[in-house]
């Protein structure tokens, strides 16, 4: 099942064009999508919430609904968290809290249950504007994760989070996965903790988003991923020294790898010219060698 489907949309903002033509389906599980900066991560974010500006409003569906058509909709099924969290300056986290479940059906035992995890029981008096930037985003991610929904889109989660709170994140979205069938989408430039528990993948260009791209492996065994790029030579140079790799014209193939590896050792900011990316299991090495 499509949790979100974006069917070749035109977004964008102050009549500049950010994506020309936007295209992808997102299913069940937990993705995460992965690229350089000002690809279109935070902008695919952005139109899930119905607050981009675009052409042809009905072909983005989150959930079966327009978010665009039916904004209260998206507010009160996806819970969101964004890249730059928001509170009242003045007001105590007990208050924005407050004031937060009053717009939408929120579990403040589950809330205090996320701080306890984090061990940050003590924010809860204090002023927002008082907080440490490691401080609001765990408030931030524990007030997302507390909404009553099943599907859980989350801007950079892991900015401002030590070592520690990020495998504390990766195990609680792992539980809500198994326990609660609840879906994310997530944006991060820090894998380390989020790639092991994720289901599949975006990579993120500037011309196309390629995927979603499954991250399970074929019986353990390691097979091919097949790269068609712009420009080779930039990632050429970096997968040579890494990886079982043939190149021919614009088209690199890695040979006896997992998209885990794949994703783990790259570089984000070398996935810009990726125009496709597919992945195959060991049996096809006749086909790719001929």
């Amino acid at each position: 099942m499509s949790l979100l489907t974006v069917s070749g949309v035109r977004v964008s903002y102050a009549n500049n064009t950010l994506l020309e033509n936007l295209t992808v389906s997102i299913p069940e599980g937990i993705g995460v999508i992965i690229g350089p900066n000002g690809v279109g991560k935070s902008t695919l974010i952005s139109v899930v919430e119905g607050l981009t500006r675009i052409d042809h409003k009905d072909r983005v569906k989150v959930m079966g609904f327009s978010p665009y058509r039916k904004p209260e909709m998206a507010f009160s099924e996806v819970s969101f968290l964004p890249e730059k969290p928001v509170g009242i300056a003045g007001g105590t986290v007990r208050q924005w809290v407050k004031y937060y479940s009053l717009l939408r059906r929120v579990s403040l035992e589950r809330f205090r249950s996320l701080l306890s995890s984090f061990n940050i029981e003590y924010v809860i008096p204090r002023r927002w504007k008082d907080l440490s930037n490691g401080e609001i985003q765990l408030v931030s991610i524990a007030l997302c994760l507390s909404a009553e929904a099943k599907f859980f889109v989350m801007d950079e989660p892991n900015a401002n989070l030590d070592i520690i709170n990020r495998m504390k994140l990766a195990s609680i979205m792992k539980v809500m996965k198994l326990e609660n069938s609840a879906s994310f989408l997530v944006t991060s430039h820090l894998l380390d903790e989020i790639l092991p528990i994720s289901d599949y993948a975006i990579i993120a260009g500037r011309e196309s988003m390629n995927g979603p791209i499954s991250l399970k492996e074929d019986s353990g065994e390691r097979g091919f991923i097949v790269l068609t790029v712009t420009d080779p030579a930039p990632l050429k140079e970096a997968l040579e020294r890494k990886f079982d790799l043939v190149v021919r014209d614009n088209e690199l193939t890695i040979r006896k790898s997992s998209m885990r590896t794949f994703i783990s050792e790259v570089d984000p900011e070398l996935l810009e010219g990726i125009t496709s990316i597919h992945r195959f299991p060991p049996y096809f090495e006749g086909v790719l060698n001929r």
